[in-house]
């Protein structure tokens, strides 16, 4: 049963083919005994603005799902959406087959605003099939994809080299410091000091990656060893020579530094 209190208006049409349609600006309460008898029935799976939303429509996401067009600049026309987009907007895109690099949007017409992916750069469209699924995000400047190539590996810094998947290096060293200084300067530029596997592996691709000065010195790594106020040094004679030295009072040695992707 419904129970309809305070009501201005109310208009039933009834008989025949006849559909009834009521307006009603007050909430409804619902006060039947059973759960079977508390429900509205027959609501269409409807994606209009101001429509009330079967569980169906909700849970398939249909009124934020679209087809985006273009190839760079995505086109998202999405009726359901009643103001531009704000902060926590969520979009299920079906990517276009025209798409191509970076992507930036247009929702309704406002923006454009950037795709932004896993690891905070530009989302490039050839990382998905067309017609596949992006949902997105929208945190005020820029739509941020939740899938997608979740595996997406963040480019080198500037004045980095990509030695691998893996890593990026430094192709020049750094002058001569203690161990913390040239932790210390790493972390100042978001880097870190480089490890001695990442050393060794950057020192075999020297040439080919246009990398100096990584033989004929020692290089600190950021390798601990067994021995107390010690790190790891590389590079004195050959990619895989090595030795420790004190972190602090000793003498001060080269360095470079490296970041994960």
């Amino acid at each position: 049963m419904i129970e309809m209190r305070t009501l201005p208006l109310l208009l039933l049409l009834i008989g025949g083919d006849c559909l009834a349609q009521v307006q009603v600006d007050r909430p409804l309460i619902l006060t039947g005994p059973t759960d079977t008898d508390r429900q509205v029935l027959s609501l269409p799976n409807s994606s209009e603005p101001a429509a009330v939303l079967t569980a169906g429509v909700e849970q398939a996401g249909a009124y934020r799902t679209v087809t985006a067009t273009g190839t760079s600049l995505w086109n998202v026309p999405l009726p359901s959406l009643i103001s531009d987009p704000i902060p926590g907007t969520h979009l299920l895109l079906l990517t276009p087959a025209t798409a191509s690099g970076p992507v930036s949007l247009l929702v309704n017409g406002a923006g454009p605003f950037p795709l932004i992916n896993s690891v905070q750069s530009p989302y490039d469209a050839t990382e998905v099939e067309a017609g596949s699924p992006l949902s997105v995000v929208f945190d005020g400047t820029s739509f941020h994809v939740l899938n997608g190539s979740i595996y997406a590996r963040k480019p080198c810094d500037p004045g980095l080299v990509a030695v691998s998947e893996a890593f990026c290096i430094q192709p020049t060293e750094h002058g001569a410091s203690d161990f913390f200084t040239a932790n210390a300067n790493c972390a100042a530029n978001g880097l870190r000091l480089c490890s001695w596997t990442e050393f060794i592996v950057a020192c075999n691709k020297a040439t080919e990656l246009g990398l100096t000065g990584m033989l004929g010195n020692w290089e600190w790594t950021d390798d601990a060893v067994n021995e107390n106020g010690s790190a790891r040094i590389a590079g004195s004679s050959t990619c895989s020579t090595t030795g420790t030295a004190l972190v602090s009072g000793s003498i001060d040695r080269n360095s470079r530094c490296c970041h994960s992707r």
